[in-house]
């Protein structure tokens, strides 16, 4: 996930926009598969917690959990 301040800057002050392109240019990836290490933490979110991460980020994008 990216730093605060880089949050900061995709989001112009607000709650940030996790489809925006810049969201993911740092993630992590190998080179061959299809897959970056969001998707595999997205994975592991849904299979340990039961949690549906785009709904997570659609309906809750602050990560505050009621």
């Amino acid at each position: 996930m990216p730093g605060p301040e880089a949050l900061s800057a995709i989001a112009g002050g607000g709650v940030p926009a996790v489809h925006d392109p810049r969201w993911k240019e740092r993630v992590p990836r190998d080179t061959g598969p299809g897959w970056d290490f969001d998707d595999v933490r997205d994975f592991y979110l849904r299979h340990l917690f039961a949690v549906d991460p785009v709904q997570l980020r659609s309906f809750d994008p602050t990560g505050i959990c009621n």
